[in-house]
């Protein structure tokens, strides 16, 4: 018996140990649920059925019957330690009835229980089994280790006239029971069942609970089997009970009670939906997204600090505290987010400059929780983002080289001559002897004119404009000029005729201008009349021309430089002859010829323009090559070099003939765009922010340039205003994914190229419009033009919710 003793309450000792052991891992707070680890009190109570020496063994149906069974109530002191285990201090008292179920034994049983006292634990199965979460309804088990104090009576069942004393003495010489102890008893038991626990909200429980407790003591019943004389033994066969020691059943309701939340800084969840970092630019943005439930220590300043984690390197993010309403100013944190007693919400953000590894990278967060500054209390390590996307970093250095094309000057010059014709007044046929015709200026004029014709050029065309002096009527003036146009054309013929040029369908324009008013107020202006602006205004203060004209008759009275020197000079016919020099242009042909045989022969302009005739990137740089070697000083050469070079993936070269045109143009638009495309492509992006920016002020077409420049500095939304005019281009599709705008991204795509990265992207694109068919076609595609697909793909957390179907598994085992 000493033995048995010790075995069962070594395993009552382990059983209780056992919630401590694991409390660290148990007491981990889930990142979705809202756990509390309460004190609590439960009052129960409920009925009592014997399980001792002269009862039947059947249970419990065999015992209802009147006198078969007693009442007790109890009170618990426990407290939640971890979804599965709660502790307990728990006292009760009660008592204990029992009828003998062999009729002709004639034996029953009274017990007063006076206390129970005993330390008890359960286990929660439904959360043991099923794992943690808010339930209604939970399954758990008890199991108590206590002492109990009770004093048993045994009675015949039928005693007749007999003392109780006399009925023991008979229950000892005619049934042969070897003991019949009575009176105050303590007995160690050990209690084991069955429970389901009703949670009515956050406060109170409802629990059926069922126990069978086994008393050390074998006197439960008041009588002792097996002890003293054979006949005890034969007493035990007869009742079916074997060796049993005593028990008893306690079925009971209870109402629980949860206290002291308030009071528990582990109140705190975080609610995140574990999504993948999203690489910005060259940023890392963190974003929590957290809740704090109702009755948060008010007292309590939580401290908030988020690491990331990559590889075997972590970046420690900053720090944010979140303080109940009470904290003492002594303990505030300046700046911390106050959390009121019924809760809230908070958001952390937070960016991280990114290191190369961080593909892989995680976020972790433990809160640390502590109140009146004591020693802060982890509230459980939880990690908060899952992995990084890093699309962002798919785009193409694709920058556009800007060449310097040049244009031959292929178009033939207007020449133009000219001849006038003077008029005597009121006249209009041809006096060559008239003084104005004379003169030597006029002579000289009509010389440089034959001369003009004689060449024979192209003639384009031939105006013929006469005027008459303003001092007539207006009438009388146009048939002047009319007359005068007429005259000036039969010169002209005879002219032509003279030197064998075919007048027929020559485009000869004749124009009759009547007054030359205009010429009469530059004359005047020009002339040295002292009264010049007098005359000017009241000539042309006069309302009407008839007046005007008056006026100016008038004048030629009084200023004689008007009759004699302004007046003539306007009657008059010119005849302007425009021809067109001849041509003595290269064809395209020659040139291109030259270029390679004699590149001697042609002037620089022709070699830079032969560069454009030819067709491969070699044969261009070849021929700016051999302008260098003759013109080291011609930029556009240098600059065109740079653009060829680097087509060829000489981009060492392409920056060297980059930086020689810049010293010899610094100003050029075109230029400073190469030297910020090959500064591109070498990784300096500041730079070629700088150059492209100072080639855009510089009138430079750099959009595509720059819109390169914000993917990669994470400002998708200029890229976009930057690729407007790019259609059907890669890093447009790319830029419209990352902003979410994933119809104008597929439109985008389905016209770009048909490489392996498109192909790849149009399967990201897939992942992202949860379009199965869409995602696995397109990347089966870009595996079958790179192979490098198929780890790129396994490992790309844009395809984290396919990483377990059959199709992507198929096309990337």
């Amino acid at each position: 018996m000493r033995k048995n003793y010790q075995i069962v309450f070594g395993m009552m000792v382990l059983l209780l140990l056992f919630p401590f052991v694991n409390k660290a891992q148990n007491t981990t707070l889930d990142d979705n649920d809202n756990v509390y680890y309460q004190w609590y009190v439960n009052l129960n109570g409920g009925l009592t059925q014997s399980y001792c020496d002269i009862q039947n063994s059947v249970y419990p149906w065999g015992m209802l019957g009147k006198g078969q069974h007693g009442s007790a109530f109890g009170l618990k002191i426990g407290r939640h330690i971890s979804p599965v285990f709660t502790i307990y201090l728990q006292g009760k008292k009660g008592g204990l009835k029992g009828i003998s179920g062999v009729d002709s034994k004639n034996l029953r049983f009274e017990t007063d229980i006076k206390y129970d006292v005993s330390l008890g634990t359960t286990v929660n199965l439904s959360n043991l089994i099923f794992g943690y979460k808010p339930r209604l309804l939970s399954v758990y088990m008890p199991f108590d280790f206590g002492l109990s104090n009770y004093t048993p009576t045994t009675y015949l069942k039928d005693p007749g006239n007999l003392t109780l004393a006399q009925q023991q003495a008979r229950l000892v010489t005619r049934y042969g029971i070897g003991n019949v102890k009575q009176g105050n008893t303590n007995g160690v038991y050990v209690a084991n069942g069955l429970g389901l626990d009703i949670r009515l909200n956050n406060r109170w429980d409802v629990s059926l609970e069922t126990k069978l407790e086994w008393i050390q003591e074998d006197n439960f019943d008041g009588i002792i089997a097996g002890q003293g004389s054979s006949a005890k033994s034969n007493f035990a066969d007869r009742m079916g009970l074997d060796s049993w020691k005593d028990a008893y059943y306690y079925q009971s309701v209870g109402v629980s009670y949860n206290f002291m939340r308030p009071k528990n800084v582990a109140n705190f969840k975080i609610e995140t939906s574990k999504e993948p970092l999203v690489l910005v630019g060259d940023s890392v943005p963190v974003h929590i997204e957290g809740e704090i439930p109702e009755n948060f220590n008010p007292k309590a300043v939580v401290d908030f600090t988020p690491v990331l984690k990559f590889g075997d390197q972590t970046v420690q993010l900053k720090t944010i505290y979140l303080q109940g309403e009470d904290v003492a100013d002594e303990f505030k944190k300046p700046g911390a987010i106050v959390i009121p007693a019924t809760g809230g919400k908070f958001v952390y953000d937070a960016v991280a400059p990114y290191q190369p590894g961080m593909e892989q990278a995680e976020v972790y967060v433990d809160p640390m929780a502590s109140i009146k500054g004591k020693t802060p209390k982890s509230l459980g390590n939880r990690l908060t983002n899952d992995g990084m996307i890093m699309t962002a970093t798919r785009f193409r250095h694709d920058e556009k080289f800007l060449p310097i094309d040049v244009q031959l000057d292929r178009v033939r010059k207007t020449i133009s001559s000219k001849e006038t014709l003077w008029f005597v007044v009121d006249r209009t046929d041809k006096n060559m002897y008239y003084r104005l015709n004379r003169r030597k200026s006029a002579k000289e004029q009509r010389k440089a004119f034959e001369d003009f014709l004689d060449k024979k050029m192209e003639i384009k065309n031939i105006t013929i404009n006469a005027w008459a002096s303003p001092e007539g009527e207006l009438s009388h003036n146009v048939g002047l000029s009319e007359g005068r146009v007429a005259t000036g054309k039969a010169l002209l013929l005879n002219q032509l005729k003279k030197h064998d040029i075919d007048a027929s369908g020559l485009n000869i324009e004749e124009h009759a201008n009547a007054e030359d008013w205009d010429g009469f107020v530059a004359a005047v202006n020009a002339s040295n009349i002292p009264d010049k602006g007098k005359i000017l205004n009241i000539v042309n203060s006069q309302p009407n021309l008839d007046a005007r004209e008056q006026e100016i008759r008038n004048m030629t009275v009084i200023y004689k430089e008007i009759a004699d020197d302004i007046l003539p000079e306007l009657r008059r016919a010119e005849i302007t002859v425009n021809c067109l020099e001849a041509a003595d242009f290269k064809s395209d042909d020659e040139i291109k010829e030259l270029s390679l045989s004699n590149p001697g022969a042609l002037t620089v302009n022709e070699l830079l323009y032969a560069a454009q005739l030819v067709n491969s990137a070699q044969a261009k740089l070849d021929i700016y090559k051999t302008i260098l070697k003759d013109h080291p000083k011609c930029w556009r050469a240098a600059n065109n070099a740079a653009v060829y070079s680097a087509k060829l993936g000489n981009f060492e070269d392409a920056f060297n003939y980059a930086q020689k045109a810049k010293s010899l143009k610094p100003d050029n638009g075109n230029i400073l765009n190469n030297v910020g495309a090959i500064a591109a492509r070498k990784g300096n992006n500041d730079e070629a922010k700088a150059d492209f920016l100072a080639a855009q002020q510089a009138g430079a077409n750099v959009n595509h340039n720059m819109g390169i420049v914000k993917i990669q500095e994470g400002n998708y939304n200029g890229a976009i205003t930057s690729f407007a005019s790019d259609n059907c281009e890669y890093n447009k599709g790319l830029v419209q994914l990352l902003v979410k705008n994933y119809s104008a991204a597929k439109s985008t795509l389905e016209c770009a190229d048909k490489s392996a990265d498109t192909y790849y992207l149009k399967a990201i694109l897939g992942a992202r419009t949860n379009d199965l068919v869409y995602l696995t076609s397109n990347l089966k595609k870009a595996i079958e033009l790179d192979s490098k697909y198929i780890d790129e793909a396994k490992n790309d957390r844009e395809f984290k919710d396919f990483v377990t179907n059959p199709e992507f598994l198929k096309i990337v085992k």
